[in-house]
């Protein structure tokens, strides 16, 4: 998970979403436009992602990636306890 900065015309953050399998391909699992790159914005999509998995009765991710947003992160820990979050350097 990483977001643009600004860089649309609407001018606001994009959150980008994107997995990957075993086979070390990617896929995209949403983008969402937020209106700041704050923790309740964070987790107002977060908790979209968290149902779209629940109604697909998926399992939660076992693993988020992000980079060092502390806003993103404590999200990730509110909407996804006990999942695993690893930082990209």
């Amino acid at each position: 998970m990483d977001c643009t900065y600004k860089t649309n015309r609407y001018g606001l953050p994009l959150l980008d979403i994107i997995g990957f399998v075993a086979t070390r391909s990617s896929f995209y699992i949403g983008f969402a436009f937020i209106k700041d790159e704050k923790e309740d914005s964070y987790e107002v999509i977060l908790s979209c992602l968290a149902e779209a998995f629940e109604s697909l009765t998926l399992e939660p991710p076992r693993t988020i990636l992000t980079d060092k947003e502390e806003a993103l992160m404590n999200a990730v820990k509110v909407v996804f306890p006990s999942t695993k979050h690893i930082i990209c350097l």
